[in-house]
């Protein structure tokens, strides 16, 4: 779960494949500290599920049920709500702002497609792709204004697609993006310079209100105790919420936005965004080189290779600027620079 405190497993138990949820015994220790865990059962019921996430506000559970069905539970597993019928398994993901999905499924022709539709049903799913030929894997960009996907055009070859969401970002020019990354680039390094200020400013008031020195080798010592025990509390509060970006979407004749990223003789799958939304990373074999590659929407999209490893289920996280992913079944990072790290466990 987003705040750490749960563990979301699909599980074989009498028959049924369910939903089940973890939680550590003692919520002072680390998890791999822990030897008893609470089991709890969200699900029971005829039916399959499989293929879980959150939302990204953490507030709902996400899975496929039986055959195609997209449900949504609460964390504790109250509230169940069937958002999708469908007879084969939806491709989907959520909106940055958790109010809208993108999916695609076979229709009765088994032709598919790419659809958004409102988490809350309020308005019916809006084809935005409307091509004879499959669409595959959509992906949300993190900044809302794009959604990237696979599909077949000319010749049938897999490639990469993306449609702006928004009318007035797709009439933007080339010289309107490269002011507007300069901006953002200068934004943040104001940003910076000013917490650097306000925490030499801190600095000196803990000097000027600096405690007797027994008490701070005392506080000092606690808290290495703390450390070494794994019961060191976070330091930043947990209710910090982060940036959540507007999604605007403009429907009408959205399908006519879609554009196509061309890469001859080659493949494309496993499409991800960077967290910052700048790349869209994905596999490939190109020029005879196996590996994972990106691409910067709209205007750089020649791809350069990143590192020749693969990986599944891959997300590209702000902390420390890297992917994390399961390579060969064990869990790995990727850094910024391509260098792959396996955490092995017996």
């Amino acid at each position: 779960s987003p705040d750490g405190d749960y563990i979301f497993f699909a599980r074989d138990e009498e028959g049924n494949g369910d939903i089940w949820r973890a939680k550590r015994a003692d919520a002072e220790l680390y998890w791999w500290q822990n030897e008893k865990f609470e089991l709890k059962r969200l699900t029971q019921d005829a039916e399959v599920e499989s293929d879980i996430r959150f939302s990204p506000d953490g507030s709902r559970l996400s899975f496929v049920k039986g055959l195609g069905d997209l449900w949504t539970i609460t964390p504790e597993g109250k509230d169940a709500k069937r958002i999708l019928h469908s007879w084969n398994h939806p491709q989907y993901d959520f909106s940055p702002d958790s109010k809208w999905i993108v999916y695609s499924i076979d229709d009765d022709n088994f032709n598919r497609d790419i659809w958004i539709m409102p988490v809350d049903g309020s308005s019916e799913p809006v084809n935005i792709s409307r091509h004879p030929y499959d669409e595959h894997s959509p992906v949300w960009r993190p900044d809302g204004k794009v959604i990237a996907f696979t599909g077949q055009r000319l010749d049938r070859e897999l490639d990469i697609f993306y449609i702006w969401l928004e009318k007035q970002e797709y009439e933007k020019g080339k010289r309107d993006r490269t002011i507007e990354k300069a901006l953002k680039k200068m934004e943040e390094v104001r940003k910076k310079k000013d917490e650097k200020k306000d925490e030499k400013d801190e600095s000196k008031d803990d000097e000027s209100d600096a405690e007797p020195k027994e008490d701070q080798e005392g506080e000092q010592s606690e808290q290495s105790r703390e450390k070494e025990q794994g019961t060191e509390k976070e330091q930043e509060p947990k209710d910090k919420k982060k940036e959540v970006p507007e999604i605007v979407i403009d429907f009408e004749r959205i399908h006519e936005r879609v554009r196509r990223g061309e890469i001859a003789g080659s493949t494309e799958r496993g499409l991800f965004f960077s967290h910052d939304s700048n790349q869209l990373a994905f596999t490939a074999t190109i020029d005879g080189k196996e590996g994972t590659y990106t691409i910067e929407i709209p205007e750089e999209l020649k791809p350069k290779l990143l590192t020749e490893k693969t990986g599944g289920q891959p997300r590209w996280l702000k902390e420390g600027n890297q992917i994390v992913w399961l390579s060969g079944g064990k869990p790995a990072s990727i850094s910024s620079k391509g260098e792959e790290t396996v955490y092995s466990f017996n």
